[in-house]
């Protein structure tokens, strides 16, 4: 909690031209955080598709591509 105090001091102490960036990141960060909190296992779905792509090449005809 001290964090959050020390935190509200410092905005405190902006001018009023900073605030406005600094409210647009904060709304940017509670939107990403709910984003992933209702979506997880869309964002999980999405990584196991695409580690499965990748087994698609994992094969003997395709090693000669392996280091390129």
């Amino acid at each position: 909690m001290a964090n959050r105090e020390y935190i509200k001091n410092v905005i405190d102490t902006l001018p009023d031209s900073i605030i406005e960036k600094l409210w647009e990141y904060i709304t940017f960060q509670k939107f990403s955080l709910n984003f992933f909190e209702q979506d997880k296992a869309a964002v999980r779905d999405i990584e196991a598709a695409s580690i499965s792509s990748m087994d698609f090449w994992d094969n003997a005809d395709d090693e000669v591509w392996d280091h390129v």
